[in-house]
């Protein structure tokens, strides 16, 4: 999924792809953070589904929104319990919830909700 809305007027929702000055004439007020996991999900599946779900999500939520952008996706979470598999890339519970809330805190010093 591209970071543009399909319709009548075509919009960016992905943070990403805008600059200083288009950030700031687009008049954001809420954003969405997706969040998943790398880790494995057996032979059949890759280790960034988790992610790559909760953002096609968050854009789709986005696109039905007015002023909302999707800021760049979280890829770690806390899978410690998968830590015997592959490629198992992991956060501690604390660390996890620091780095979201520290993100969230950088939205809301932007009048970002």
């Amino acid at each position: 999924m591209t970071g543009l809305v399909k319709g009548p007027l075509m919009k960016k929702i992905k943070l990403e792809e805008y600059n200083e000055h288009s950030f700031k004439e687009a008049g954001f007020d809420k954003a969405i953070l997706a969040f998943g996991s790398t880790e494995s999900h057996g032979e059949h599946l890759p280790f960034g589904c988790d992610t790559f779900v909760s953002y096609d999500v968050a854009l789709e939520v986005a696109s039905r929104l007015s002023r909302t952008v999707v800021v760049p996706p979280m890829w770690y979470g806390m899978s410690q319990h998968y830590s015997h598999k592959p490629m198992c890339v992991s956060l501690s519970n604390d660390t996890l919830t620091r780095v979201i809330r520290e993100v969230l805190e950088s939205l809301v010093r932007w009048k970002i909700n």
